[in-house]
């Protein structure tokens, strides 16, 4: 069944789904103003197809302040990241006073989820501080004055997905390790016994098969350069190991190393699928053929 929306601005343009869940979307639209456009937010019942206006506006000439709403199971919050402020509101009573985050510790780029009277939140990966594999998930609390972070999770995606139940979904890893596997699953988040913060443990996410990007044979020694797990962009691609087979009768692994970083200028390791000629994997001396593997 279709419902026709009304209670759209007149002239409204560009009008697109900034969030949504079962009960309501949030609406991002342009209007007119003189020889400029300006950016508002109104949210829509889907029982109802009512439009609402949302309080977009800190003051009437604020027009870069807020910048997004989003919806959670008893509230909405308001972005202000001109300001480094965030206003969580009664999602059944907008015009209620908001409680107020102080989100100055986080950058504008942060994905917020909400969880009770609290807010989750996470930066996205920034290129040249080496951490692509994730980074710390936050949880803001406030008394109205002063904000507080406390560590949630680390690794966590750049990406929360807000529960029907009011918790919040996100991909991550138990710990972080600096070489090596993340044991990634998807956690869900949620609110304990007296406020805390709970996450449990959903589903495991299954690590993809490493990228050959070239290899070589020789003196029974077969050695590889991967994608591996360890990743910065035109710094470095991951890793070269080597495997030692035996050299009479029918070849068996006797040890395998691991002999150095893959450098994004080494030979033609450019990402694309490498022929077996390019890559060279002339890497550093093995360490000893009985010690064990470590991934990187």
């Amino acid at each position: 069944m279709q419902t026709p929306v009304t209670g759209l601005p007149d002239g409204a343009f560009d009008v697109v789904v900034e969030d949504g869940d079962a009960r309501s979307v949030i609406l991002r639209y342009e209007t007119d103003a003189g020889e400029q456009t300006q950016t508002h937010w109104g949210i829509v019942d889907l029982s109802l197809g009512v439009f609402g206006v949302l309080p977009d506006r800190v003051g009437p000439d604020d027009t870069w302040e807020v910048t997004g709403f989003r919806l959670g199971a008893d509230s909405v919050l308001r972005l202000r990241g001109g300001r480094g402020k965030a206003d969580l509101y009664d999602r059944d009573d907008l015009s209620a006073e908001p409680r107020t985050f102080d989100t100055g510790s986080l950058t504008h780029g942060a994905a917020y989820g909400i969880l009770g009277d609290k807010l989750l939140g996470v930066e996205p990966m920034s290129p040249g501080d080496g951490k692509y594999r994730g980074q710390p998930l936050w949880a803001l609390t406030t008394d109205g004055t002063d904000t507080d972070l406390t560590q949630v999770m680390d690794p966590a995606a750049h990406g929360l997905v807000q529960a029907p139940d009011g918790s919040v979904l996100v991909a991550g890893a138990a710990r972080p390790v600096e070489r090596g596997d993340l044991d990634w699953g998807v956690y869900r988040v949620f609110q304990g016994p007296e406020g805390s913060v709970v996450r449990d443990r959903v589903t495991a996410v299954q690590p993809m098969p490493a990228q050959v990007l070239g290899l070589s044979l020789g003196s029974g020694i077969l050695t590889t350069a991967d994608n591996s797990t360890r990743y910065e962009p035109e710094t470095i691609r991951g890793a070269y190991r080597s495997t030692w087979f035996t050299t009479g009768g029918t070849p068996a692994v006797a040890g395998t190393t691991v002999d150095g970083l893959v450098s994004g200028q080494d030979g033609d390791c450019t990402g694309a699928p490498a022929p077996a000629s390019g890559c060279s994997p002339t890497a550093p001396a093995a360490t000893a053929a009985s010690s064990p593997p470590s991934r990187v």
